[in-house]
């Protein structure tokens, strides 16, 4: 058993490299959980919360109860595989989905050998409405896809101030993070974007802390030392009052979505 489970990892790990970034893959991932404080600011790689109830702690709670129920027993390595999933689902959001992937993999076949289970029988007896099931969600997808506008959300894609955004020709540009692979996508070279193990913890936390204001300093420093001649921001975002009343810049374009500004001729 011990040695197939060392082989099974060696496979994993051997898989993991079958991309066109061979070991970059796996450095990758090293490099993302290694960015300390702005793991908390990342949306995905925040903690689960459980502030108020929600599925995964609704399915999480239904797990538990079942495996008090009914006495589900696990070999060592399943457990150390199980409660693995677990923490990684409770430290990151984004690992929600590996969680709900591969638990069900986990627990399969002990559970299945436990209770006696015939999975063949019941394939067979029910083979017809899966079938029936498939079709009926496969016709509901392509009718779907076939009238539905698919976009990328407003907020992360403020097209209008974009399109006045490049009306006035800017050269270095100053982005909210949500921006910037929109701008990107508009051939637009931006400031900061979502790749944050590129840009590292160091840069991107001081990026933060200019743009909410707690170093407005440094958020002056940034206009001024990397030159910038337009600022695109998310109204909510402190900054956007600061530029309002510093001389030297003009709101020349705002919505729900984004605020624009751009340096005039002093």
């Amino acid at each position: 058993m011990t040695v197939r489970w060392i082989a099974f990892g060696v496979g994993a790990v051997a898989a993991c490299c079958v991309t066109p970034y061979g070991w970059g893959s796996i450095l990758a991932s090293f490099k993302i959980l290694d960015l300390g404080e702005l793991l908390h600011l990342i949306n995905e790689w925040r903690p689960a919360d459980f502030s108020s109830l929600g599925p995964f702690e609704l399915s999480m709670l239904a797990l538990i109860g079942g495996g008090l129920y009914s006495g589900v027993k696990l070999s060592p390595p399943r457990i150390a595989l199980a409660l693995g999933l677990l923490h990684m689902a409770l430290s990151h959001i984004r690992n929600l989905e590996i969680f709900a992937l591969l638990l069900p993999i986990v627990l399969l076949a002990p559970v299945a050998s436990q209770f006696a289970l015939q999975p063949a029988r019941l394939v067979r007896t029910s083979a017809p409405s899966v079938a029936m099931l498939a079709v009926l969600l496969g016709g509901l997808t392509w009718v779907f896809a076939a009238n539905a506008r698919i976009a990328p959300p407003e907020g992360q894609s403020p097209a209008a101030a974009v399109d006045a955004l490049q009306a006035h020709n800017p050269k270095r540009v100053l982005n909210d993070l949500p921006f910037g692979g929109y701008l990107i996508w508009r051939q637009i070279p931006v400031f900061i974007d979502g790749r944050a193990e590129l840009y590292g913890e160091a840069f991107e936390m001081a990026y933060y802390r200019a743009l909410t204001l707690k170093d407005a300093n440094h958020f002056l420093d940034i206009l001024k030392t990397w030159e910038i001649d337009a600022v695109l921001l998310k109204p909510s975002t402190p900054a956007v009052g600061l530029l309002d009343q510093v001389s030297g810049w003009k709101r020349v374009y705002s919505d729900e979505n984004a605020v624009l500004h751009v340096r005039t001729a002093n």
